[in-house]
């Protein structure tokens, strides 16, 4: 056969592999994002009460119901060592995250015996997860002392997104920010190469310590939500005196924005806002406990419509 012959048919090859890797453009709809920390108290009061954990899950019902976000990261979803029915990711697959499909990553702790903590994710139907698919995928890691880190894969479009969750389990003393951010920095990189995920569908949510060491992020292209929306100032405070859940715990640390969503900078982030911060009315119960006003959590939480672009693995 001719060397034209052979010239053609490698091209044609070439054309598919490389249409295969790179596909432009953006999703044909953008995908909401909402995270919110459920809050697990370490010592004993009125949050180690299941009637009362149940009413704060009837507040975060209500606000899943109005926004019904595509992506719900989830922290601190607690699920009782003595009852089966004790089990925050029950109770709202009962109600709103009914027509979701959720992962849940527990965090390692010593006494099995104890009430267990975890992340959770959820996506909305026909949105799947699909972890599994990835061999040897780390799904929860220690960050440094107290801090942990879980990684969920969802089918969205035209291909996966890997999630990435953060949570610090105990708010009191300080840490090293500069620890912090370079360890996630590093396992960040490590999820996107050991998935081979296009970095472009990275999405990294939770608690984020207000610190200039944030900026190792960047390095990674990656841009919080709502830098252009919130300043300094103190309405985009997540752990706020406004939350009189809060003041009712006793929990004084000094109010800051802690609870953060970050995606690529190619993303468009169409909408940003703060969630999960209405106040609702007391039961007689809550009233009992000293509780003046109801709240999905300690902290409120935050939310993003979000555009991705196309990629798929590579």
């Amino acid at each position: 056969m001719s060397a034209l012959f052979w010239t053609l048919i490698l091209l044609q090859f070439s054309c598919v592999t490389t249409v295969a890797r790179y596909v432009v453009g953006k999703e044909n709809k953008p995908v909401v994002i909402q995270t919110l920390n459920l809050y697990h108290p370490n010592g004993l009061g009125i949050e180690n009460d299941w009637v009362m954990r149940r009413e704060r899950l009837a507040c975060v019902d209500a606000n899943l119901r109005h926004h019904r976000p595509d992506f719900f990261l989830a922290q601190q979803m607690l699920s009782s060592g003595n009852s089966p029915s004790d089990s925050d990711e029950l109770i709202l697959q009962a109600g709103a995250l009914a027509g979701y499909e959720a992962e849940k990553i527990e965090i390692p702790i010593e006494d099995q015996d104890a009430d267990r903590v975890a992340f959770l994710t959820a996506v909305a139907l026909p949105t799947k997860i699909v972890s599994q698919r990835f061999q040897g995928l780390n799904t929860t890691m220690k960050i440094i002392e107290n801090v942990y880190s879980s990684a969920t894969v969802a089918e969205f479009g035209s291909g996966p997104v890997l999630l990435i969750q953060v949570d610090r389990m105990d708010l009191a003393g300080t840490i090293d920010t500069n620890l912090f951010y370079r360890n996630l920095s590093s396992r960040i990189q490590s999820l996107q190469q050991m998935t081979g995920i296009c970095e472009e569908r990275t999405v990294v949510a939770g608690y984020f310590p207000p610190s200039s060491d944030m900026s190792s992020l960047e390095s990674l292209d990656l841009i919080d939500v709502a830098r252009d929306v919130c300043d300094e100032s103190p309405r985009c405070d997540t752990l706020s005196k406004t939350n009189e859940l809060r003041q009712s715990l006793g929990i004084f640390i000094e109010d800051q924005r802690m609870d953060r969503i970050f995606v690529h900078s190619s993303s468009s982030v169409l909408h940003s806002h703060m969630v999960f911060q209405t106040a609702y009315p007391i039961t007689s119960y809550a009233q009992e406990k000293g509780v003046k006003s109801l709240f999905s959590s300690i902290r409120y939480g935050w939310s993003a419509d979000v555009l991705f672009r196309k990629c798929s693995v590579r």
